[in-house]
């Protein structure tokens, strides 16, 4: 069945919690002419974490796994778009995004959809 946009966005509003995106910063010289990822910058979000439905985990070909989290990220107050790779620290816990998803339903991004694991 699904969550509705207008539903997720009052969810986010009214139950999410903070929450902080983590991307890798520019590379850093190791000093012998190669570099290592620079240290994660954080960008704060507000998340709401949702479980997926059974049938999604039986139709998810293999995509979706029994432990994936949906996470509705609010895009007010974002300044990055989350990317595949980033990291989702909430409350301690720090999944990775394996894939971002917009609700956009009239051309104008609501919120975004991401499955972590």
């Amino acid at each position: 069945m699904g969550l509705t946009p207008e539903t997720a966005t009052r969810l986010i509003k009214r139950h999410g919690q903070p929450a902080e995106i983590l991307r890798e910063g520019p590379p850093v010289s190791d000093g012998g002419g190669g570099s290592t990822p620079g240290p994660q910058v954080p960008y704060p979000a507000r998340v709401f974490v949702a479980s997926y439905e059974l049938s999604d985990l039986q139709s998810g070909a293999g995509i979706i796994e029994a432990d994936d989290r949906k996470v509705l990220v609010s895009v007010e107050g974002l300044t990055i778009t989350p990317e595949p790779g980033d990291v989702l620290r909430i409350t301690g816990a720090k999944p990775r995004i394996v894939r971002v998803s917009p609700v956009a339903p009239d051309g104008v991004v609501l919120f975004w959809e991401v499955q972590t694991r």
